[in-house]
């Protein structure tokens, strides 16, 4: 169990700690700024600005900025920014210059009196043309060409999508985007698996921080909580370095929210989305709810009675006399009984069962706006933008279970036919804020607030082999709400004379939330319209259930990074980086069960009829009471309530240090090393109401410590300026995660399955060797071919635990291995034909493999029931191919810009089975069709055709098998939108 003079001191002083952290580096960097001189104040105006690489897109540092005709100049910053003060009111020419490079002249750079006039450009390399390059002001840069050498810069692999990337695929979401990267698997439309290695092994960070997951099952948050409209880039790290985390092990999502501009920003947008299956159909399954869901939160019509909101509540069972009034035990029985009957009579008659809407066409809009203010010699920028999306999916389909059957085959046990109709709900918010004092150092502060809401209605009609002819039905209201807010301050100081130095800090504080307020099931079986809810063969949860479920979790942390660059007598740079970090997790959760037990037979007072939203009708609940002569109380019960809960609290902290160092050998070759140090505590004390299945304990604790050293090194060649090969050996972990480690049982809504953790599960350790070709035939282009190795030991993966495959658990396999290769192409096709210089293709195509070590017992059982003497299978959620392919034609002319985008990924298991096969979700090719044309200067129309190909989204019992676990289809959707920008 928790220390709870520990826990205290977690709870009470953890915003204490991180507030006292936060002002430690701002003072430390505000410190640095109040070395800088003072500047006085300018007469005239100011002229500031960027310069990058006209070939990739690389921000240029040393450039000279002068003002022809007068003795004003500057030299650029490491980012390429320059600013120049005291320019006089007038028309001038701009003119930029750095060895190596075409000199640039800008022209008509129109300054004012105290105002400041802004000039971005590009310089050429000397190769272009010898000649003086003269633009006019001003000269945009394109975003993915500035990611490309973002990443060829990188210490690490890394492959990233700048927002024109996914604007232009029409990308809803971080998981829609995720989908594009070489290598990257969505599963479930959520949940990021890279190069084979599910969620547990990638990390996802916002702006730097680390982000809460609010699902119960998984480690990583879910990546369609962030909306495509509000992040800036989404950058994947396929290689570890010792800045990154240490459980980067299949990779490490980055995503970036959008920042302030460097001018004013307005952009609006609104859309419709037609979904062939589900838009404007009358038989849409829902059910009633709150005044709120329309934003994705219940207003409490969902909430449980504060009297039954009680951790450790006991309910009565139900008293059948008091006895004699003589009888000691007659007032207890009497206050038993009417408590039992407030309780039962507090929860109301709701509904069970979904009933027909028509369901509108999906929606959404989004509103964004930002600018930089200059303050004299400061500069203030802000930016703010709110989505709002809202999406009807009608799922229809077989949902079958099989069980071990004769002569090593497989049998039907539960063969069903599925409806539900799922309504989503997401909005989101940014609000960022940064003050520039002085050039060379920033202070940002953003906040973000993302809420989401799932509402499945669901029945369910089949037949279970138990009870040869009887339909048995399944109802299902299951309302889920999400929702993470984020405060995030951090710190960037460049400071002058020391060659660039650099330091950067980061505090956050997010907090994440899951509730599933007024969960209902209502399962029986026909005969006649008797329900029998005691009947074994009925599926879980056997009575009608109504379960309420509230996870909340907290991360806070701290960290803080110090780049110290250096040349040596050769000039060639070196880079010594070092920092620390303080990451601390607290995780409640709560699962309170309530069903119903009573007379239900065709002779009770209020007889089941066969309709489950008048199974609880006026009158029904509670207790009959009759007083006899001698004053016996003698009680009829019809319907009441009994409760059962799980819960678990959980911690975790991780302390962490590290050095690295980037070192020239030779002209050609970039030699990288360094270890991060990593202590992790984690610790979960869970209660069930049944005992575990590892530990035979319904009360456990499990608890994980240890100190990991985790090194990598990495060698890169630079075999021309825009080629290079990079070598890398790293070794990180993966933990288990609060859920996997609480030893408590709970039945998933989800996966239709009981799930329990276990509290004997390890860390498991992962060595990682990559190798990657890289390039960059010209601004946002790029080639690569990439492979990579990985050995895991104690890797975790989902298993049935029971024969008849109805209880999942988590194990750690002995060994695992994953390996593959990755090609990446991106290039405008001009380099075939001229005619072709405005289409472009993008192609990227994964080939992973990977073996698991069976244990004995499962050797032994798949030989016994199934046949198969295999002691290795592929890993849990690994496909062995994705591929993506996109194809543009720009139309300049017009402002027409059409693009077609497909994906596909292989075959992937998603529950090893122990006697029956294991499940595999087959492949669903996706097919995307977007039209986006500009009208007039600040208007843009698009209309977009997504999974044009609309596959069956299938799971079977073995690749490919005619024994179905599950299959539906998503349906087309075709939508348009309308954006106007200032």
């Amino acid at each position: 169990m928790l220390a709870p003079g520990r826990r205290r001191g977690w709870v009470a002083g953890g915003h204490a700690e991180l507030v006292l952290w936060g002002f430690l580096l701002v003072m430390i960097g505000w410190g640095a700024i109040g070395r800088l001189p003072a500047r006085g104040a300018e007469a005239g105006g100011v002229v500031e600005g960027r310069v990058v690489s006209g070939w990739d897109g690389a921000p240029l540092a040393g450039v000279t900025v002068t003002v022809r005709g007068t003795t004003l100049a500057t030299v650029t910053d490491a980012e390429g920014r320059f600013r120049l003060g005291s320019v006089p009111a007038g028309r001038h020419v701009v003119v930029l210059s750095r060895p190596g490079f075409v000199r640039t002249v800008v022209t008509d750079v129109l300054v004012a009196e105290g105002e400041t006039s802004r000039v971005d450009a590009h310089l050429r390399p000397e190769f272009y043309e010898g000649e003086e390059y003269v633009v006019t002001a001003p000269e945009m840069n394109e975003q993915t060409a500035q990611l490309l050498e973002l990443r060829r810069q990188s210490a690490t692999i890394l492959d990233a999508v700048s927002a024109e990337q996914f604007g232009r695929l029409a990308a809803s979401d971080a998981a829609d985007i995720l989908e594009r990267v070489p290598g990257v698997v969505v599963a479930d439309g959520k949940h990021p698996v890279v190069r084979g290695l599910n969620e547990r092994y990638v990390g996802v960070l916002l702006n730097g921080a680390e982000v809460p997951s609010p699902d119960p099952y998984r480690k990583s948050a879910s990546l369609d909580m962030f909306p495509a409209g509000l992040i800036d880039s989404v950058t994947v790290a396929k290689s570890f370095t010792p800045d990154l985390p240490g459980d980067f092990s299949g990779g490490g999502v980055l995503l970036r929210t959008r920042s302030f501009p460097e001018s004013f920003l307005f952009r609006s947008s609104a859309g419709l989305e037609f979904n062939t299956r589900a838009s404007l159909r009358d038989d849409f399954l829902s059910g009633s709810g709150g005044s709120l869901d329309w934003l994705g939160m219940d207003d409490g019509t969902r909430a449980l009675p504060a009297e039954l909101d009680v951790p450790g509540l006991t309910i009565p069972r139900p008293v059948s006399n008091t006895g004699l009034p003589s009888n000691p035990a007659y007032a207890t029985r009497i206050a038993e009984a009417e408590r039992l009957n407030r309780l039962t009579r507090l929860m109301g008659s709701p509904e069970f069962a979904p009933t027909p809407m028509r369901a509108p066409p999906n929606h959404s809009f989004s509103l964004a706006a930002g600018d930089t203010v200059p303050l004299s010699e400061q500069a203030v920028g802000w930016f703010g933008g709110l989505t709002y999306q809202r999406k009807f999916t009608l799922w229809e389909g077989p949902n079958n279970r099989y069980s071990p059957g004769l002569n090593q085959t497989i049998m039907p046990r539960k063969l069903f036919q599925d409806m539900q109709g799922v309504e989503e709900v997401t909005w989101a918010a940014v609000a960022n804020v940064a003050w520039r004092p002085v050039q060379g150092h920033e202070f940002n502060f953003t906040f973000y607030r993302n809420q989401n809401s799932d509402f499945v209605a669901r029945t369910q009609r089949g037949t279970i082999t138990d009870d040869p002819g009887m339909t048995f039905v399944m109802h299902r209201l299951h309302w889920t709400e999400r929702s993470l807010e984020s405060f995030q301050l951090n710190g960037d100081h460049r400071f002058a004379g020391t060659n660039g130095s650099r330091l950067e800090w980061l505090a956050a504080l997010a907090t994440t939330r899951q509730e599933e307020p007024d969960a209902r099931f209502f399962h029986y079986r026909t005969d006649g319209f008797i329900f029998e809810p005691d009947h074994q063969s009925l599926p879980t949860p056997s009575k009608p259930t109504r379960y309420f479920r509230d996870l909340e979790e907290t991360n806070r942390k701290v960290k803080g990074d110090v780049t110290m660059p250096w040349t040596d007598g050769a000039g060639r740079e070196w880079r010594l980086k070092w920092g620390g970090a303080w990451l601390g997790s607290e995780r409640t959760f709560s699962d309170r069960e309530i069903y119903y037990e009573g007379q239900f037979g065709p002779s009770a007072a209020y007889p089941f009829l066969g309709d489950a939203n008048a199974f609880l009708p006026p009158g029904s609940l509670g207790y009959t009471a009759v007083t006899n002569a001698n004053g016996r109380i003698l009680y009829t019960w019809n319907r009441y309530i009994q409760t059962r809960e799980s819960r678990y609290d959980a911690r975790q902290e991780i302390p962490a240090a590290y050095w690295m160092v980037e070192v020239p050998v030779g002209e050609r070759f970039r030699w990288l090393g360094g270890v991060r140090f990593e202590r992790t505590e984690l610790e979960a004390h869970s209660v069930s109401y049944v005992a575990n299945a590892t530990t035979g304990l319904p009360e456990n604790t499990a608890s994980l410590g240890r100190d990991d050293f985790l090194p990598a090194v990495g060698l890169t060649w630079q075999m021309r300026s825009n080629m290079q090969i990079r070598l890398h050996y790293s070794e990180t972990v993966a933990r288990p995660t609060f859920r996997e480690l609480a030893a408590y049982r709970s039945y998933d809504p989800v996966t239709d399955e009981i799930l329990e953790g276990n509290p004997r599960l390890k860390m498991s350790d992962v060595k990682n060797y990559d190798l990657r070709w890289e390039w960059f035939p010209g601004p946002g282009e790029v080639l690569a071919v990439s492979l990579f190795y990985k050995d895991l030991a104690r890797a975790i993966e989902r298993q049935y635990v029971n024969i008849g495959g109805e209880i999942v658990s988590f194990v750690n396999r002995p060994t695992a291995e994953v390996w593959g290769a990755e090609l990446e192409f991106r290039r405008s096709l001009g380099f075939v034909h001229s005619s072709l210089q405005h289409v472009s293709l993008g192609l990227n195509a994964a080939w992973i493999e990977s073996s698991v070590r069976l244990t004995e017992e499962e050797v032994r059982n798949r030989i016994e029931f199934l046949g198969d003497a295999s002691d290795t299978r592929p890993l849990y959620d690994q496909s062995p191919y994705v591929v993506n392919v996109d194809v543009s034609w720009e139309i300049p002319r017009t402002g027409t810009l059409l693009t077609a985008a497909f994906n596909v990924s292989g075959p992937r298991i998603v529950i090893a089975g122990l006697a029956t096969p294991d499940v595999y979700e087959n492949p669903a090719p996706s097919l995307d069709l977007i039209l986006d044309q500009r009208l007039g200067r600040h208007w843009r129309l698009r209309l977009t055709a997504k999974n044009v190909l609309d596959p069956a989204i299938e799971r079977t019992y073995g690749e490919g098998s005619e024994a179905i676990y599950s299959r539906y289809h998503r349906g087309r959707l075709f939508g348009m939108s309308l954006s106007c920008e200032w």
